[in-house]
Parts: C-alpha cells; structure tokens; sequence
C-alpha cells in the first residue's frame, strides 16, 4: 500500500495482489557496484547519478537501467496498517517457545501477508454493507433477504501461517 499510488480499483484479489508485487513490493539494486537494495527507482537512479555519472546518459537510458535493475520481493515485514500484525507475530512466535532477541527482524513469505491484509479489506467491505439487502432474484425462491453482520459471518483467525520466520 503506498500513500501515492493512483491505481484505484481492482477487478478481483488477484488483480491486487499481482499490482502490490510488481509496482510497491519491489527492491532495486545497483548492478555495477553491488550496492545493497534500494527501496524506490528514484532512490537508484539518485544513486546512478551521483556515484556513477550516470547524469550523462538520456533519461530513457537511466530508466531502462533502474527497470532491469529491480525485482519483486518474496518476503516482507509484516507491517500492517491496519493492525498491530508485526506484534501479533512476534506473540505468537514466542507462545510458541522461539525466543526473540531484542532487534530481530521478522520477516514473512509475500502472500501471507497480501492473505492478512486481504482479510482486512474483506472485514471492511463487509462493514459497508446495510445490515438488510434488497435482492431481485429472479426465481421464486425464499432467498430475497439477506442479513450481513460483519462479526457473525467474518471468521477471526489468531493461527498464523506455519511458514513465518525469523532472520537474525
């Protein structure tokens, strides 16, 4: 998620999540010194500019580097901004016995953390719904009404994915 995006809607979860990972989801490196990961285009081709004189070249050149010079994440910090995630994480790995050291950094695989964040979304969109929906339908079956209560119909799971680790 990122405060600048203009991407607006998507048609369905995929559609997002392929959006997240190829435009906000990305790391980008510097090819020729191997320096570490930058977290934005404009922070490498900074970086091109001043320690590679890059400034020279055309703009369309600058570009086409900084493009083949970044790749999508596979992994990420569970920094969620809809919930305190990352606590949640760090909880349930230590009810689970693994000791944490002040400073670790804990990472998770790319999906569980578009899975968490859907969850969200999904809890809002429910939320948006009147509590009694019209219906037509078309047949003549009893199924013109529909209540939706968020907190009866959305299912809360603490259990988090078997795949979470930690990097030291």
């Amino acid at each position: 998620m990122s405060a600048d995006c203009d991407a607006g809607l998507f048609e369905d979860k995929a559609a997002w999540q392929a959006h997240d990972a190829q435009c906000h989801q990305r790391q980008w490196s510097c090819n020729q010194c191997r320096n570490g990961s930058f977290s934005s285009a404009k922070s490498l081709q900074d970086h091109l500019r001043s320690k590679h004189e890059a400034g020279e070249l055309p703009e369309d050149v600058i570009l086409k580097l900084v493009d083949a010079s970044s790749h999508s994440v596979t992994e990420t910090a569970p920094d969620c901004p809809f919930c305190d995630f990352e606590d949640d994480v760090r909880n349930d790995l230590t009810a689970r016995g693994q000791d944490l050291l002040s400073g670790t950094q804990i990472v998770i695989p790319l999906v569980d953390y578009h899975r968490h964040l859907a969850f969200h979304q999904e809890q809002l969109a429910l939320f948006a719904i009147p509590p009694e929906v019209e219906r037509s339908v078309e047949s003549e079956s009893n199924h013109g009404r529909s209540k939706a209560d968020p907190q009866e119909n959305a299912q809360v799971s603490t259990i988090l994915s078997p795949y979470i680790y930690v990097r030291i």
